[in-house]
């Protein structure tokens, strides 16, 4: 699939409503699981100073720093400037080309 034709199911109200829907129901998602594990890693965290296991410690502050940076991502603090989706020809699965067939309206008259 070329980028004209990724643009172009892109492009249309519907796809980018569905896209919308979809980010506000993963931002909210992630940040209520978040939030729900982020005391008990600051719990754990703490305990690995108490411990002075400098290892456990900097697997446990790699996981809190993981955890703040999904945060940020879904709050819509860090956000990327640009997404693309690749899919070579041929290689989509039925799946795929099901959704992509779902997403691109069909012209008046077509009978598929």
């Amino acid at each position: 699939m070329g980028q004209e034709t990724v643009d172009a199911i892109l492009s249309h109200p519907h796809v980018q409503e569905f896209m919308t829907q979809c980010r506000e129901a993963t931002r909210t998602i992630t940040l209520a699981g978040v939030a729900e594990v982020q005391a008990k890693a600051m719990t754990w965290l703490g305990k690995t100073v108490d411990a002075e296991d400098a290892k456990s410690f900097d697997s446990v502050s790699r996981g809190v720093l993981a955890l703040e940076k999904t945060a940020s991502s879904a709050s819509g603090e860090s956000r990327p400037t640009m997404q693309v989706a690749v899919v070579n020809a041929g290689q989509e699965s039925e799946e795929v080309r099901a959704l992509i067939r779902a997403l691109v309206p069909r012209p008046v008259g077509d009978p598929r």
